[in-house]
């Protein structure tokens, strides 16, 4: 029996060394050697059959989650805090990985080299657990092609229209919740979970074409105990569990173990998943039930009625539950994220709160406010998608806050064919990544990148332009991504945004409670990896004094 027993332990040995030298040893030197005959930087401390992963997966384990920007602190470490070379290597593992810090390369990436573009397998695979089969993630065929023109139609014009008017009543209830619970009782208001109750109230509205959902609880499992959780606290618990696990030693090692479920944390983790898709799938056949008794229902445009009304496209229960959970992370955490530091941004620096109140004094206030009153009761009633289009200078701001704290900090991708991007040859399959958070911070071309400043999307201001006089990379601003897989939701976001913010100026004043952050700064970011990162960060709230100079 032992002569078995060592016979195996004998192919065994000779099947991991074969997996190293093949699968592992051999395309890393090709990879490393391929790359640098081209002359491209790499990142420090490249160890064989690892390359730069251990440092990678101590740096995430040693920043700060709300401060950490993958390839952020290498990039600071190896390079310095001045612009960076526009592409570095980093080896993981047996993979080279192209970071792209420059602007310049999307023009190819999102135009010429679109068709090629797509995203990394192994990532869907990674995140296929929470995703599933998401146009996020699955390959550009015909099958997504018709899923993504479906889910577009949910932002067509007269679909928005509908949209609004159901934003408006629940953003017309957060306002009469805020002034009985923090105004009236003046307790300090956490902005950052207001405002994700706020936009979850939407997303699951124009979701799933239902108003009761947001105090829902489900049971959440986490070391063993069982405890009740909203749906939208679980779903950010699951993302950033899915997004730090990858960041284990094991991996370093035994790459492949990503694609296991294996520890105690593991279980709990896909336990909590099948918990949120099976009331997802409850949520379907509630509303595939209500669409059975009103076939013309369809009284807000949402997603899941849109997707419910095309079987052909998505003929499975589980086609729509991947779609539904991916709108909900992308869009209420990015939302929730880039409002909560507008209003944060605007109590920072008080010349470009007071341009902001002016504009909306003489447009969508003005007859609100033309008899003198120093209040305005109902802000809501005073915004309709007509008046808000004209917001200018509010939709400067509200870029500039997507320039500081992108939604996506960094999207990667692979090309399927051989590919020449700004005179670097791409391999096939080679993974890459677009670092929004660097492009957005470009010293070259941006003016004073740290600060706030709206007016830098004035194309006639002088700030508009790139530090040497010339115009700026017209992607140099890449909140969405772009080509085929630019974000469906980008209007949708925007629009929400000129309606929650300027309804919530309207009738409120918000103020740090921490008075040492001093005027004229931004504020503590917390927008990198929104979904993980969900900070306290309390403001005061009292009602505007319009008769005032504001």
């Amino acid at each position: 029996m032992w002569d078995y027993v060592l016979l195996g332990l004998k192919t065994l040995g000779v099947l991991v060394l074969l997996e190293v030298i093949l699968i592992r040893f051999i395309p890393f030197c090709l990879g490393y050697r391929h790359y640098s005959k081209q002359g491209l930087p790499f990142f420090q401390g490249v160890l064989p059959f690892v390359g730069n992963y251990l440092r990678l997966v101590r740096l995430m384990q040693e920043v700060p989650r709300q401060e950490f920007v993958p390839f952020g602190p290498m990039i600071k470490q190896d390079f310095g805090s001045a612009h960076p070379p526009e592409v570095i290597v980093s080896m993981m593992q047996q993979q080279p990985v192209l970071v792209l810090n420059s602007a310049k390369s999307l023009t190819e990436l999102y135009v010429t080299k679109n068709r090629f573009f797509e995203k990394d397998p192994i990532g869907a695979i990674q995140f296929g657990s929470l995703f599933g089969q998401s146009i996020v993630l699955a390959p550009s065929d015909e099958v997504w092609a018709k899923k993504r023109k479906v889910l577009g139609s949910a932002f067509y014009k007269e679909k928005l229209f509908k949209m609004v008017g159901v934003i408006r009543e629940i953003v017309r209830e957060k306002i009469v919740e805020i002034e009985k619970e923090y105004v009236e009782k003046r307790y300090e208001m956490d902005v950052v979970s207001e405002m994700g109750d706020l936009h979850m109230r939407i997303i699951l509205m124009t979701a799933f074409g239902l108003t009761d959902l947001h105090q829902v609880k489900l049971p959440y499992i986490e070391g063993g105990v069982t405890k009740q959780m909203k749906v939208a606290d679980i779903l950010r618990q699951l993302t950033s569990y899915m997004i730090f696990r990858a960041g284990r030693y094991m991996f370093a090692v035994i790459p492949y173990m990503m694609f296991f479920y294996y520890s105690k944390e593991d279980r709990e983790y896909m336990a909590n998943i099948r918990t949120v898709r099976n009331f997802c799938l409850s949520i379907i056949e509630r509303r595939r039930k209500n669409l059975a008794a009103s076939p013309n229902e369809d009284k807000c445009g949402d997603i899941l009625t849109i997707m419910l009304q095309q079987p052909s496209v998505f003929a499975t229960n589980d086609s729509m539950i991947d779609e539904i959970i991916t709108f909900f992370l992308a869009g209420s955490f990015t939302l929730k994220t880039t409002n909560s530091n507008l209003l944060m941004y605007l109590d920072c620096n008080p010349k470009v709160y007071s341009t902001l109140m002016g504009e909306l004094r003489e447009t969508v206030f003005c007859e609100a406010l033309k008899n003198g009153g120093s209040r305005i009761e109902d802000p809501i009633a005073s915004l309709s998608i007509e008046s808000v289009e004209g917001l200018r200078y509010f939709s400067q701001c509200f870029y500039e806050t997507l320039r500081l704290e992108p939604p996506t900090v960094a999207s990667g991708g692979i090309f399927t064919e051989d590919q020449e991007v700004c005179g670097v040859k791409i391999r096939k399959h080679d993974f890459f990544v677009i670092n929004m958070q660097q492009m957005h911070h470009d010293r070259t071309e941006w003016q004073r990148p740290s600060d706030f400043i709206p007016e830098r999307f004035d194309s006639l201001n002088p700030l508009s332009l790139r530090p040497d006089g010339a115009k700026r990379h017209p992607l140099a601003f890449n909140p969405f991504i772009g080509g085929k897989r630019i974000c469906l939701g980008k209007t949708f976001a925007e629009i929400v945004a000129k309606f929650v913010v300027p309804a919530l100026l309207g009738r409120f004043k918000f103020e740090h409670v921490d008075t040492d952050i001093p005027k004229g700064i931004k504020p503590k970011i917390i927008q990198n990896l929104n979904q993980v990162c969900d900070p306290i960060v309390p403001m005061q709230v009292s009602i505007v004094d319009w008769s005032k100079k504001i």
